[in-house]
This record gives structure tokens, sequence and C-alpha cells, in this order.
């Protein structure tokens, strides 16, 4: 169920992110018509992150482990942070020196900074401070039991405070498991990395989950992170759209048409063998949609492949991974589109795959 909601809402999040990023740039930051799109574009970057909660808490999302440095993640994380929460709550951040070396899914971490953010920002209505702060905690022999039963060792903490309107005691006894779907993820995500999480609060005095992770010896591995390329345009060349939801199958066609690719849109794979037939359209990419009633994007490639044997293919799809790999499309070397993307996104894997291959 949790997998064919996330598709349903990724589906419609896909043009309300996309439109209002295109209209975004389409005003200066001065005009009042850009704040509203700014309001819309943020709304829809929160409902994205309430379908990665769903994911999450129903377990359907795949992690990724790797060795990471936990203050390098807060820092990457600032300035998506600071667009998200309203600009009344002044964001303040206290970090450990040195590395603090943990064992974890970084966009895992990174929701469970959001989730706690976000809860935070709630309970200060009329603005407020968050802090973000990192620090170390070592569990000595025989202390294991209050740190439900973490072993003895040490420990990278991140603490997130507010100066809300608290939490009472009653609920406090929830111990971080919450009282909704955010907190709930965020105990569930702690879990899954070896962790705790302790909140602390008094109603109007403000609140505060301290999250202990288990300490490594290891380095931390490089987060890649991504380098600018040069903007170039599509400079005319020919894709073919292939998605059964009309919004969204109308967005990317509109996003390619103004980055100047030429592009032709069919609702279903028949329908694109169709068009492919008359022969007055030879597209060098096809970019469709993996789960479609009938043929699916995987059947529709290969069927292709058998007349146009060089063409390359582009596949996207709001259902996550676990279902996703049921259809080939996380084999290696085949390239994908996750629901939503942001227009940059979708831009940058086109050209990628045009100049490269698959």
């Amino acid at each position: 169920m949790a997998g064919g909601i996330a598709h349903d809402l990724n589906n419609l999040l896909t043009p309300v992110l996309g439109y209002s990023e295109m209209l975004s740039n389409s005003f200066p930051e001065t005009d009042k018509r850009h704040k509203r799109i700014e309001v819309i574009h943020h709304a829809a970057l929160r409902a994205r992150g309430l379908v990665q909660q769903l994911l999450a808490f129903s377990s359907r999302q795949t992690l990724e482990f790797r060795m990471l440095d936990l203050n390098r993640v807060v820092r990457d994380f600032e300035q998506l942070l600071r667009r998200t929460i309203r600009d009344d709550i002044n964001i303040r951040y206290h970090l450990h020196d040195g590395r603090l070396v943990i064992q974890g899914d970084v966009g895992q971490i990174k929701q469970i900074i959001m989730n706690l953010a976000v809860n935070a920002e709630d309970a200060m209505p009329s603005g407020g401070e968050l802090t973000v702060k990192t620090s170390t905690m070592v569990i000595g022999k025989g202390q294991e039991k209050y740190f439900e039963g973490l072993p003895s060792g040490d420990y990278a903490v991140l603490t997130v405070c507010d100066t809300g309107t608290g939490i009472d005691q009653e609920t406090l006894a929830c111990k971080g498991r919450g009282t909704g779907l955010g907190l709930s993820t965020v105990y569930g995500i702690v879990r899954q990395h070896g962790g705790i999480i302790q909140a602390g609060s008094e109603a109007g005095s403000g609140a505060s989950f301290r999250v202990c992770f288990p300490l490594r010896e290891s380095e931390p591995e490089p987060l890649q992170p991504v380098k600018p390329k040069p903007h170039q345009k599509g400079e005319g060349a020919k894709v073919l759209v292939v998605e059964d939801d009309e919004i969204v199958r109308k967005f990317v066609v509109q996003a390619l048409d103004e980055e100047g690719f030429e592009t032709r849109e069919a609702e279903n794979g028949q329908a694109a063998l169709e068009l492919l037939e008359k022969g007055d359209f030879k597209p060098e990419l096809l970019l469709t949609d993996l789960v479609m009633r009938g043929m699916n994007g995987r059947m529709l490639y290969e069927k292709v492949c058998d007349f146009m044997p060089g063409i390359k293919v582009i596949y996207m799809s709001g259902y996550p991974k676990d279902i996703i790999s049921r259809h080939g499309v996380l084999d290696t070397g085949l390239s994908f589109l996750l629901k939503p993307f942001p227009v940059p996104v979708l831009l940058d894997k086109v050209k990628d795959v045009l100049k490269n291959g698959e």
C-alpha cells in the first residue's frame, strides 16, 4: 500500500515541483509573485519529504550504509534546512571539533534532522530558535540500562533543541517514539542505525531530542560532491517521452522543449510504437515511465531496439526501489529518474545520457 500511495503522490508532485521551479525563474525575487511561487515550491518539498517518511516508516526504502562524518552531513544540509524552515525561526549550529565518523545512510541522517526540525517549527508558531548540536558521549560499564541497552563505548550525539511550546510529561513518556509519523519515522531510522533517541522537555519550555550513534574508528568515505557543469542547450536533440500520466508527460515535454530539445509524446507503449513506425520522427533518446499498463517501459525499449538499435533510454518512476528492482531498472548501467525530480536533474540526466550513452 505504501508503495502505491508513494507512486501516486510522486506523480502528482512532479509537475507541482517542476512548474513552480520554472515559474520561480520567470520573476525577480522582488516580485510578489515570485514569493508566492516559492511558498508553493516549499510546500511541495515538504510533501515530498512526507512521502519519503511514509516509505521509511513502512520499511520500503533501500538503505545505503557507508562511513560518514556526522559534522559534514549537518553542514551539507544547512542550506536546504534554512530554505525549508520559516524565516522567523533562527537556526544555530554548535558542531563538535573534529570528525565524528558513524556508519549510516546519508539520506536517512538528513531525514532525521529534517523531521526533528519540522516538528520544532510546528512548536514555534510565533518564531523562536532552533539549535543543532553535535558532540561525543561515553557510555561506561554499568550505564547501559540508562541508554536502552546500548553497549558501553563511544558515541556521536546529534541534538536538536527548540524554544517552542514543549511537550507534556504524558506525551514525553513515549521516549522519542513520537505521536505522529515524523517522530515515529525518526525512531525507526535511529534504531536501524544501531542508536537511540532520547527526548527531554517541559510544557512551555521547549524540547530537546538527543540522537546517539555508535562512533567508528574508520575514515569517512567521500560524499562525491556534484561538480558544476557548463550549461548546454538541447541543440535540437530528438526525445520521445512516453508517460501514462498526462500531467507528468506534459510537464516533462514542456521542460525539454524550453531547453531546445525536439520532442514527441505518447501515452503508452503501443502509441509510442505506432508513432515510430510512421518513420517521420527518429528519436535519439527514449524517456519512458517504467510501470505502465500493458507494455512496461523495459518491454517498450526492447521492441524499439529491434528497429532502432542505437537509441538510448532513461527510465522514470514514482515507485520505491524495491518495486523498481522487479522490473530490472536497477541493473548496472541503466539510467533512471525517480519522481518527483527537479528540472535541472531532468535536463542534466538527458544531456548526460545523450552525450555518454546509457
